[in-house]
């Protein structure tokens, strides 16, 4: 436990927390960094001990051997291709009624309420149980898989841009009125400020619920798409270049959710 020494600032006595003679602790992300490098470590020495002849696991180094021919595959691009183009159509509907109706429901006083509970209760169900029903509804192939997609990935912005609107400070929308301005100057002034670092933060959360919604489609019909990919490459005890796709798949939602925090923090500069 460190030491607390006390100093007087105007009269009050206010708590210091002694400085260690070794500087500052271990950063964050330098801990991570480390915790992730031994993990691969580890990996890495149980595979080559261990594990070389094994059809179920690889260690890191073959991992990214593996890329570069798995990514060559002409099989494996139209794959990643055919989940891209899902993922990208079923993030961008669950983002537009997302927010257009959260912001709708967040400034409805009424309606926020019950309209919240009902949603909370819709976002615990367990969807995987109700894929058949897409199934039955839509076919096997792109449509079911974009649909299910957006089923899970639309609670998050409906909820968080619910959340942000019912949030927005009153006292700046009465201001602005009292100044002559009207709907659209209090939309872009206020409203669309306040609530967009909000916005952008549930958008990283259904980012990767939207991924795991066409992932799982695909691994369940087995039709296109990364998934049915992955169930074939499971099968062929191709351990290598199983990883291989995941960790490219796992690069690729890593990116989008970094690309999300960016500008997440650069629309909350503005706030203390």
């Amino acid at each position: 436990m460190s030491a607390v020494t006390f100093r007087r600032v105007g009269g009050e006595p206010q708590a210091r927390r002694a400085v260690r003679p070794g500087g500052a602790g271990m950063s964050p992300v330098m801990l991570r960094v480390l915790t992730l490098a031994a993990v691969v470590l580890g990996w890495e020495v149980l595979a080559r001990l261990y594990l070389q002849d094994s059809l179920f696991l690889a260690g890191p180094v073959a991992i990214v051997q593996a890329i570069p021919g798995t990514l060559s595959d002409p099989a494996v691009r139209e794959a990643l291709a055919i989940t891209a183009g899902e993922f990208l159509l079923a993030f961008a509907i669950a983002t537009i009624a997302g927010v257009l109706f959260g912001a709708l429901l967040g400034a409805t006083r009424r309606a926020f309420a019950p309209s919240r509970n009902l949603l909370q209760m819709a976002f615990s169900l367990p969807q995987v149980a109700l894929y058949p029903l897409f199934v039955l509804w839509l076919g096997f192939g792109f449509s079911s898989k974009v649909v299910f997609g957006i089923t899970h990935g639309i609670f998050p912005v409906l909820l968080g841009t619910m959340a942000a609107t019912k949030m927005v400070d009153p006292n700046l929308v009465t201001s602005v009125r009292a100044m002559g301005g009207g709907r659209r100057t209090i939309l872009r002034k206020v409203v669309l400020p306040s609530i967009l670092p909000e916005v952008v933060s549930s958008l990283r959360v259904a980012a990767a619920l939207t991924l795991l919604g066409v992932l799982l489609a695909e691994l369940m019909v087995s039709v296109g798409g990364v998934g049915a990919m992955l169930h074939s490459l499971s099968s062929s005890f191709a351990p290598a270049r199983l990883y291989a796709l995941i960790a490219t798949v796992c690069a690729a939602a890593i990116a989008v959710n970094l690309v999300l925090g960016f500008f997440e923090r650069r629309l909350s500069r503005w706030r203390p």
